[in-house]
């Protein structure tokens, strides 16, 4: 069945071709069947006009039939000869399929043509010419629908031939039943001898008792019996339907009856009859011809047409699901047809420098960024092998290598220095691997590749870069240990002089200026230490020793240094008592100096308020830690400066302005001995009320 279309300019058309065939070829003239058929055809969006060029079997010329614009047959004849001499008509009979033309004028207007070949099982029986204002679209539903009712056309084309056919012959048979009637009715003598010779059986009846008084030899063996039999009986003895009244009318008459034969039996004849005078006697002379061959004939007709019908529709069926798969396999090859372009633009516009070469490593094609990229164009590679780009860097071991590599794992990437057609090096990041077909043969290799040269050179400036930093390093932590070392030795001398001098010195001025210079040098000396645990450590030379702490008790003995500074500003301390069961996996004097850094941080700033230290144990990814929080109530961190207060020599308050003295190395250290022990350090802080640092190490 055709598919159920949307689209309102299909309706008239589908309409058309379902009222047309609702009609029988019986109830209309065949021109009118064919004026019909043309009419359907009119009903198509924009059609102007249609006509049916019929084709001689003989001589297989076309001529012109009829036309929905018969005014026009002057035009629609020269272009149809024109059609054929550009051989458009030429291409409708071989292909069978309609064949689209353009820019033709008729009606003083730009037209489209559509050719329709029309053909039934005994082959093409004609050509009709659609006409149409607009320019053809190309509509495959469209040209189906119109190919399926130009076959049903052509069928009623076919029948209305085969009709006229049988009415000439009927008209034939009555023309010669009349002529050897007149000349029976001239000559006696002539009749008797055409009585026994023509093709036509003939009984004579006299109408004066309708009896038969002759017969002609042909009737005589129709009939099956003898002359002498038939002579003297009634005409209704075989006729059934008598035809007197007609007689008399003087109304020469034809009709399909039926004879009784000898036997019995019933035999299908044209019968004709006519009125002839013979000596004042009237007579009806009653021709007939045996019409069962015919009968049988328009019988098989019937039902070769009844048969045709059938296989028509089964034709429609068949043509509508070839339609639909070759619809679906034509948006699949469009598909298809899509993608290879896609994939081509892709190869074609991509940055990266591509070569395809066969099995036997001749190129096949490059892209533009490949002729960007070396300097070699098209013409240049075209059946070459790849090895132009060969720099001479590489073995033959080398390549035996790669190659292997590529076999095995149908694929090999690595960085190699190519040379460009002028003669230049660069690096390229090169991948090769293999083009497969759908039965996952290699048919080709790809090879693509990208000019790194600016990434490598870069690579290789920081490594220098990297190698003279690390120098630099090694120098700068070597001179501040021996700075140290050499700041430290009088550094002392002035810190013991100075205490000397706090157990002697009465005058309370004088004792202000040494307390002064106590407190600056133990400063001076912090700071002294700080960088040379700093040294120490990026020089790997910290010696450390992982044992089983008591928590607590590690905690206490780090608090001790700065309960005298904590009385003085005032804070309040909290520290655990009660819980003397947790121990921690770490080196005792680093976690006493990490601990005592982050007590220190916290003493320093905070002006008021206090300071808590809280234990605990939690379990991440099944492992255990024990986590010591020192929360204060100092001034806080931004979160924007999260990030720098664990670099070294580095503070929230940078600068002259800063607010607190340090050298910002505390936290440093703190951090890098806990990282030493395998643990971390986390930060939670809010300006204004205070800072939350938490140590995690492994627990014992």
């Amino acid at each position: 069945m055709i598919k159920r279309l949307q689209n309102i300019e299909y309706n008239s058309f589908l309409e058309a071709i379902v009222q047309n065939c609702s009609t029988s070829i019986g109830q209309f003239s065949s021109f009118e069947i064919i004026s019909d058929g043309l009419k359907v055809y009119k009903s198509i969006s924009n059609c102007n006009t249609a006509t049916l060029f019929y084709i001689n079997q003989d001589n297989f010329e076309f001529y012109f039939k009829t036309s929905t614009a018969l005014e026009q047959e002057a035009k629609i004849r020269e272009i149809f000869d024109s059609l054929i001499e550009e051989g458009k008509v030429g291409e409708a009979l071989n292909t069978l399929e309609i064949v689209v033309c353009t820019s033709y004028i008729v009606d003083e207007k730009a037209n489209s043509i559509l050719l329709i070949p029309l053909t039934t099982y005994n082959g093409i029986v004609g050509l009709c010419l659609l006409t149409l204002i607009d320019k053809v679209e190309n509509n495959t539903d469209l040209y189906s629908i119109i190919k399926l009712y130009s076959n049903s056309f052509a069928f009623k084309i076919e029948n209305v031939r085969l009709s006229l056919e049988n009415e000439d012959l009927k008209n034939n048979t009555e023309q010669k039943i009349a002529s050897r009637t007149k000349d029976i009715a001239q000559s006696t003598r002539e009749l008797k001898t055409i009585l026994d010779t023509v093709q036509t059986g003939i009984i004579i009846i006299d109408q004066s008792n309708d009896i038969i008084t002759d017969a002609n030899k042909l009737a005589v063996e129709i009939i099956g019996t003898t002359k002498e039999d038939i002579i003297g009986t009634k005409r209704s003895h075989y006729f059934f339907l008598g035809d007197r009244q007609l007689s008399r009318e003087k109304i020469k008459t034809q009709n399909d009856v039926l004879l009784k034969k000898n036997d019995g039996s019933l035999l299908p004849i044209i019968k004709t009859t006519a009125e002839v005078t013979f000596n004042q006697n009237k007579f009806d002379i009653v021709s007939f011809v045996d019409i069962s061959e015919q009968k049988k004939i328009q019988e098989e007709l019937q039902k070769a047409r009844y048969e045709l019908e059938l296989r028509v529709e089964e034709r429609t069926q068949e043509l509508s699901e070839t339609n639909k798969a070759l619809q679906k396999e034509i948006a699949e090859r469009i598909k298809a047809e899509q993608d290879i372009i896609k994939l081509y633009w892709a190869l074609h516009q991509s940055p990266v420098a591509i070569m395809i070469t066969d099995l036997e490593a001749k190129t096949e094609y490059i892209n533009p960024q490949f002729t960007q990229t070396t300097g070699f164009t098209y013409e240049d590679v075209i059946g070459q092998n790849p090895r132009f780009l060969a720099s001479g860097d590489l073995s033959k071991k080398d390549y035996e290598k790669m190659w292997n590599t590529f076999l095995t794992q149908d694929e090999w990437r690595g960085e190699i220095r190519n040379k460009k057609k002028n003669g230049d090096l660069f690096w390229a990041a090169v991948t090769i691997s293999t083009i497969r077909n759908n039965e996952g043969e290699v048919t080709h290799y790809l090879g693509t590749q990208v000019d790194i040269t600016e990434k490598v050179n870069a690579v290789n400036d920081l490594i220098k870069a990297k190698e003279r930093a690390e120098e630099s390093d090694k120098l700068k932590t070597h001179i501040l240990a021996n700075m140290n070392h050499e700041f430290r030795t009088p550094l002392i001398g002035i810190l013991g002089f100075s205490q000397l001098l706090q157990t002697t010195c009465e005058d309370e001025e004088n004792k202000e200026l040494v307390d002064s210079i106590y407190h600056s040098g133990m400063r001076l000396l912090k700071t002294s230490n700080s960088i040379l645990e700093l040294s120490q450590i990026q020089s790997d030379i910290q010696a450390i020793t992982i044992t089983n702490l008591n928590l607590l008790e590690a905690i206490q003995n780090s608090v001790e240094k700065y309960l005298t500074e904590i009385h003085n500003k005032k804070l309040k301390l909290y520290i655990p008592q009660n819980d003397n069961t947790l121990f921690v996996k770490a080196d005792l004097q680093l976690f006493e100096d990490s601990i005592g850094n982050l007590i220190d941080n916290a003493v320093r700033f905070t002006e008021s308020g206090s300071i808590t230290i809280t234990t605990g144990k939690i379990s991440v990814d099944n492992i255990d830690y024990i986590t010591i929080e020192i929360k204060d109530t100092g001034i806080g961190i931004d979160k924007e400066s999260f990030p720098v207060i664990f670099e070294a020599f580095r503070q929230a308050s940078e600068g002259f302005s800063r607010s607190y003295e340090g050298c910002g190395l505390g936290l440093t250290l703190a951090q890098k001995y806990v990282e030493l022990m395998h643990g971390k350090i986390t930060v939670e802080s809010k300006v204004g009320e205070g800072s939350i640092f938490c140590v995690w190490l492994p627990a014992a």
